[in-house]
């Protein structure tokens, strides 16, 4: 074989080579893509399904979610690596939360006027411990955390409100001596740094029949967008860095 042939079969090589690497990308890139869209229908599809719904005599709230949502699913083990490792937006909640059910519309309201382009989502239903008032200052603990969930405690620390049990037969709070990660909660996060985090529920004093406020709907959309400016004034520091 001379030289010239040996040159043609390398290029041949070469070109084969490059062909596979791109079309490994193209389908990496498209896959990513599809599961991006099957989140936010999947999002979409899960809140929708409690619309209308009865429960404990309370009617849900019906929702109209946007299916272009940003909604990413993770599960409570992944999203440890992405509170320790990414700057990111998180939401913490379920879709038969009534709290969750009354703001999640603004919230994606406001991640879309800040052009928040990924927002991770957690479905806390059944991770977490649980506990009922006994009659004493001590309420009983009656179903366990998933090892996930406690190391999401570990991490967020003080960051969380105390967890309180209500006696139905007194109305009185007792404390359960642990902290609580509630529906819903948003967190901002930088590689391990916690930037913002809130709670909206703690907000919402209202019987889920009349829905919000315009004051409250005013409080919650005014603290998204807040909370999304870190992401969006970071977003916009790198592209100007960049030259993107």
């Amino acid at each position: 074989m001379n030289k010239k042939n040996k040159i043609y079969i390398v290029l041949i090589i070469v070109c084969t080579v490059l062909v596979m690497i791109i079309c490994g990308i193209m389908v990496y890139l498209k896959s990513k893509n599809n599961n991006s869209i099957s989140d936010a229908l999947k999002f979409k599809k899960e809140y929708e399904a409690y619309n209308l719904v009865v429960s404990n005599e309370v009617t849900y709230r019906k929702l109209d979610i946007d299916e272009n949502n940003p909604i990413i699913y993770k599960t409570p083990k992944q999203i440890l690596d992405v509170l320790k490792e990414d700057t990111a937006v998180i939401y913490f909640g379920f879709p038969n939360n009534n709290f969750a059910r009354e703001n999640v519309e603004i919230f994606l309201e406001a991640a879309k006027e800040k052009n928040i382009k990924t927002i991770y989502y957690v479905n806390i239903a059944g991770i977490r411990d649980e506990y009922e008032a006994n009659g004493t200052l001590y309420p009983t603990k009656i179903k366990e955390e998933v090892p996930a969930y406690t190391d999401l405690l570990k991490f967020f620390g003080d960051n969380l409100e105390d967890y309180y049990v209500v006696d139905p037969s007194n109305g009185f709070e007792y404390a359960a001596g642990v902290k609580r990660l509630c529906a819903p909660t948003v967190v901002i996060t930088d590689h391990g740094e916690i930037k913002d985090i809130y709670a909206s529920n703690y907000d919402l004093e209202l019987n889920f029949t009349d829905g919000l406020t315009d004051e409250q709907r005013t409080l919650f959309k005014n603290k998204y967008l807040e909370m999304f400016s870190y992401i969006s004034d970071k977003e916009n520091v790198t592209c100007s860095i960049n030259g993107c």
